[in-house]
């Protein structure tokens, strides 16, 4: 089974999956920021355009993921932050097979951009470089975000939203619950 979870910059998607991984230690995860890092290192025009806030081309996003998925997908793998664009979503939805699940975190945008603000604090000052324009990420994500659920759901993937206002620990029962369930349909067990 494949678990895709999306959410808002600043809606917990990292914390969600490393409460996951707690809770499934052979579970597969695969952070698009970290597999994306290196690459961006090395090309100086993609470091511009994440640095000014835009989203990195399709084809470099999902050839990186691409490359970051096994041939034999284990039980449980875990995709943090993928799709983000209607073209990510198509290929994520008609290339990868068996039971696919999208957990969306949701948050009100004074949400989203306070607990950036916060992680920015955390960090001394200094900002995530995906953190660098936190108004115009919020709102290219808000606005691909309907398309993308659109083509995922055409293509069978099974969506659920989650209130991510609360507290980490109450979002992870709710995610993990999810999972839950939807590997006993993917067993073909009631869960």
């Amino acid at each position: 089974m494949i678990v895709t979870i999306l959410g808002d910059p600043g809606s917990g998607k990292g914390t969600q999956v490393e409460m996951i991984q707690a809770r499934y230690r052979n579970a597969l995860t695969i952070g698009m920021s970290r597999e994306l890092e290196p690459i961006v290192q090395r090309q100086p025009d993609l470091q511009v355009m994440r640095n000014n806030g835009g989203l990195l081309p399709d084809h470099v996003v999902i050839e990186t993921f691409r490359r970051a998925l096994p041939e034999a997908i284990p039980e449980l793998a875990v995709v943090e932050g993928f799709p983000r664009t209607a073209e990510q979503a198509r290929w994520f939805g008609f290339n990868l097979q068996g039971h696919r699940v999208a957990i969306v975190l949701s948050l009100k945008k004074e949400t989203a951009l306070g607990r950036i603000a916060e992680r920015k604090i955390a960090l001394s000052g200094a900002s995530r470089k995906d953190d660098q324009h936190p108004e115009g990420r919020l709102a290219i994500y808000r606005a691909n975000l309907d398309v993308i659920l659109a083509k995922l759901r055409k293509a069978g993937v099974i969506i659920h939203r989650v209130d991510a206002e609360p507290s980490k620990e109450d979002v992870a029962d709710q995610v993990l619950l999810i999972i839950q369930r939807e590997m006993g349909v993917a067993l073909g067990v009631s869960a």
